[in-house]
């Protein structure tokens, strides 16, 4: 999706997405010519970025926290980028809040802070982010210094799943897998990595395979393992 700015009362690219569109080609036949911000300097694109997010503009707030993160403007600051993430993100932004959550949780420019994740990732799952959903099941799970919880974990990851994200039905498979709050299923198991297989998550085509070499809640199959 492309996020248009209100620069000097005309709608325009905002400075992330215009470089984009400059380097790409994508999104300039859609938009007339006066909503295309004309070519400037780096510095002065980051900067007018900055003054609108200093005003309280949530979606520049979320620009300059993209730019600042991925360097299309020029420069990198991930610390700088995670500031205005979370600063969005306390205004509602979901996408902020899950951009935020993933930089705590991953450790991505910042110190690991999974209890910080977890309030983050909480913003953008209630929001429908199935991505975050996923992430805040992971979480529960007890693996990343969130004290553990399957019932909450299970309703996130049934959560994700129910929107086809693929990493969340291969967690979600993992606790019939292994019982995790739940009595052991091998068949419900191993019909939820099939699916998150389908989506092509690799882990998951692992998964089939293991169950299918020890014959655990089915058929022992060489063939199906080596697949």
């Amino acid at each position: 999706m492309v996020r248009l700015l209100l620069i000097d009362g005309v709608k325009r690219l905002s400075a992330a997405a215009f470089v984009v569109v400059l380097f790409t080609g994508t999104a300039g036949a859609e938009l007339p010519p006066e909503m295309l911000a004309p070519p400037a300097p780096e510095r002065q694109a980051l900067d007018a970025l900055r003054a609108k997010a200093k005003q309280g503009d949530v979606t520049a707030m979320y620009d300059l926290a993209d730019s600042l993160d991925n360097g299309y403007t020029g420069e990198v600051n991930k610390a700088d980028a995670l500031k205005w993430f979370e600063k969005a993100a306390e205004k509602g932004d979901s996408d902020s809040a899950a951009r935020a959550g993933y930089m705590y949780d991953s450790g991505d420019g910042t110190q690991e802070n999974n209890v910080r994740a977890e309030k983050l990732y909480l913003i953008a799952a209630e929001a429908g982010d199935a991505t975050s959903q996923g992430n805040l099941g992971s979480l529960y799970k007890g693996e990343k210094g969130v004290k553990r919880d399957y019932k909450r974990a299970r309703f996130w990851l049934e959560k994700a799943a129910a929107q086809n994200d693929a990493a969340g039905i291969h967690l979600l498979a993992m606790m019939y897998d292994e019982g995790e709050g739940m009595p052991i299923d091998k068949a419900k198991a191993l019909a939820l990595y099939q699916r998150s297989a389908d989506l092509d998550y690799q882990y998951s085509h692992f998964s089939i395979g293991y169950i299918y070499d020890l014959g655990e809640g089915v058929a022992e199959n060489d063939a199906k393992a080596i697949e």
